[in-house]
């Protein structure tokens, strides 16, 4: 929790509501997409992708590869189901000569429009539309930000 305000998120200012923190949210959003895999988890790349950006979770590697998936998504056409099977080769940890976690200033500090308290509403009804609209949202945001960063 935030020290100077106990009830935001500190990483993606989400209000914490009903007691959850975005850990627990993000917990709920996963057993959602396991329990229904052709359905809810469908978007679950984009699940992680958004909250572990939000959450400054990633690696400055994963964060970039995070940012050229979500680009191939919304922007190039490329299906969640695409981003996944694209995703086996480049993410296995065999392969892969970076680390997935860590801390990065790519994502830090940035004001989030939509964050998983918008998208973790508890039911299966429009959970793809959510999680596509943050998606877009987390996109946007990089965007703006890459943008101003090289004007």
């Amino acid at each position: 929790m935030n020290a100077i305000n106990p009830s935001v998120c500190p990483e993606c200012g989400a209000p914490l509501r009903e007691g959850k923190s975005c850990q627990q949210r993000f917990e709920e959003l996963l057993a959602l997409e396991f329990e229904n895999p052709g359905g809810a988890g469908s978007v679950h790349h984009l699940t992680v992708l958004c909250y572990m950006l939000q959450h400054n979770q990633y690696s400055d590697e994963a964060a970039a590869w995070a940012q050229a998936a979500l680009k191939a998504v919304l922007e190039d056409g490329l299906s969640p189901s695409q981003l996944r099977y694209r995703s086996r080769k480049p993410l296995d940890q065999t392969v892969r000569t970076w680390k997935v976690t860590g801390s990065t200033a790519v994502t830090r500090g940035l004001r989030w429009p939509v964050t998983i308290s918008d998208v973790a509403l508890g039911d299966a009804a429009g959970h793809n539309q959510r999680v596509m609209a943050w998606a877009q949202a987390v996109w946007q945001t990089l965007k703006t930000r890459d943008d101003t960063t090289r004007g």
